[in-house]
């Protein structure tokens, strides 16, 4: 799935091609009503450019591990990618038990949503924190074919949410919050000026992009930035 091509939000979910700029295309994306008396207001402002450490890391960053693990992975996600959903309920478990949990790699979990569905369950997801935050995203991607393609997939991400605990209000709150929208917006800005980073699921390995085919070499990759 290709962020030059984006993705205009319509009961079909079709695939159209636009001459607008992805801040454009996600203010436009943002403005689609989630539901019946339920309109989004959010609007990109002018704001700073981020300030990534040595590593390549925000403070406000998702991660799972240690913070001082030698290899960093940062993957460029959206929650409509099906190769995405692939990554997180087939390899991510796996990465997890191999390194992750034992403090040899800090993954970073990134934004980079392709059409409105995906920019609303972002949005919801980052209402939570810590491991409720990465339990929801393994919903999302385990349900992803359910919420993505329902009749009505605001309702469906509405009921998914319901899960983390959401209410009608919350949930609205969420989605509809312009700070948060604002720096979706700013990650996926960075994420292409930096990295040129133009589809998803987009890995970095202590900042170069990588591109394994399946976990075997994805793990062979990690260890050979384990400085043994």
């Amino acid at each position: 799935m290709n962020a030059k091509h984006i993705l205009k939000f319509d009961r079909t979910l079709r695939l159209s091609e636009t001459g607008v700029s992805r801040r454009q295309a996600l203010m436009g994306l943002a403005a689609v009503p989630l539901a019946a008396g339920l309109a989004t207001e959010a609007r990109a402002q002018e704001v700073e450019d981020l300030q990534a450490d040595s590593r390549g890391l925000f403070p406000d960053d998702r991660t799972m591990g240690a913070m001082d693990a030698p290899a960093v992975l940062i993957e460029y996600a959206s929650l409509s990618c099906p190769h995405c959903a692939r990554f997180h309920t087939q390899l991510l478990p796996e990465m997890k038990r191999d390194w992750i949990d034992s403090g040899k790699l800090l993954y970073v979990y990134r934004d980079f949503p392709l059409n409105a569905p995906a920019l609303w369950a972002a949005m919801v997801a980052l209402c939570l924190e810590g491991d409720s935050y990465f339990a929801f995203l393994d919903i999302l991607y385990q349900q992803q074919d359910n919420w993505l393609r329902s009749q009505d997939p605001a309702q469906s991400l509405f009921q998914l949410s319901q899960v983390a605990g959401f209410d009608q209000a919350r949930f609205e709150a969420c989605v509809q919050d312009e700070a948060v929208f604002n720096r979706l917006v700013m990650g996926i800005e960075y994420a292409e000026a930096t990295y040129g980073v133009n589809a998803t699921p987009t890995l970095l390995l202590n900042g170069d992009k990588v591109s394994p085919r399946g976990y075997a070499e994805l793990s062979d990759l990690i260890a050979g930035q384990q400085g043994s």
